[in-house]
């Protein structure tokens, strides 16, 4: 038994191989690369208040929104009043490279 173990251990491989020990990051997915939003589990009165409290343009009002701090307060701010009221969340995508996620956040205050 012992001459197995050490003829493994002296055969280099042929091919180098990655250590385990090196985690895989993630590869980081932009806003536009990511499925289309799905709203279908919200209603739409949540979709609706959502759209109310983001076209409102008030940082006060927009930061009462799940996810949304100062600075994306601001940031919806400005894109409300340069560009127009919001007609959908998914907007939020595309103006502004919102992940579904953080969408799905801003939806589930009203939920």
């Amino acid at each position: 038994r012992r001459l197995a173990e050490s003829t493994c251990v002296d055969q280099p491989s042929a091919e180098p191989t990655k250590s385990s020990a090196e985690p895989t990051k993630p590869r980081r997915v932009s806003a536009a690369e990511e499925e289309p939003l799905r709203t279908d589990g919200f209603n739409d009165i949540s979709i609706a208040s959502a759209l109310q409290m983001i076209n409102s343009a008030e940082v006060k009002k927009i930061m009462k929104l799940q996810g949304i701090g100062k600075r994306r307060a601001e940031q919806i701010q400005e894109s409300v009043r340069a560009n127009g009221p919001l007609k959908h969340v998914s907007e939020l995508q595309s103006r502004l490279q919102f992940k579904n996620k953080l969408i799905m956040g801003i939806l589930s205050t009203f939920a």
